[in-house]
């Protein structure tokens, strides 16, 4: 299933990371949300002085009705980070916007230390080849190596 996120209605919005699961048998599952925004002014503080600059606003929000699951059922590691704290790496290189699909990167780079897991002489990885995703969205950075891809299904509401 290919799900173009944050591009709805030709509006290019970053997604939002609506829940993280890590299950007991290591399934990974992310649930994401597509954005959409609200009517102009729909979303007020209480507090005059803010409420005076949201008036005239329009609020992106998760829409409920496009939400998406992706589970990884065999993950190496994984990483959450706040997206305020996230910096960009120009040594990475990836394809793809908000899900991304690495092709090098310092967080993959890493898999040499502190893990069990190897690439030996002749190139074989263990336990298979590593892939590093990436998922961007407007509170969250989660980062996941893998050696088995991730299904990805939508939501029923």
């Amino acid at each position: 299933m290919k799900i173009h996120f944050g591009e709805k209605d030709g509006l290019s919005r970053l997604p939002f990371v609506v829940g993280i699961s890590d299950d007991i048998d290591n399934t990974l599952t992310i649930t994401v949300s597509l954005a959409k925004e609200e009517d102009r002014g729909s979303i007020l503080s209480g507090d005059e002085i803010i409420d005076d600059i949201l008036k005239d606003k329009i609020p992106i929000v998760a829409d409920e009705e496009e939400e998406y699951e992706i589970i990884f059922e065999g993950y190496i590691m994984y990483r959450v980070l706040n997206e305020s704290y996230s910096l960009g790496d120009e040594y990475d290189k990836f394809s793809g916007k908000y899900f991304r699909v690495y092709e090098r990167s310092r967080f993959l780079e890493s898999m040499k230390y502190g893990v069990f897991c190897q690439k030996d002489q002749s190139g074989e990885y263990y336990p298979g080849k590593w892939v590093h995703y990436g998922i961007c969205s407007q509170n969250h950075v989660v980062d996941i190596i893998s050696h088995i891809p991730p299904v990805v299904r939508r939501r029923s509401v």
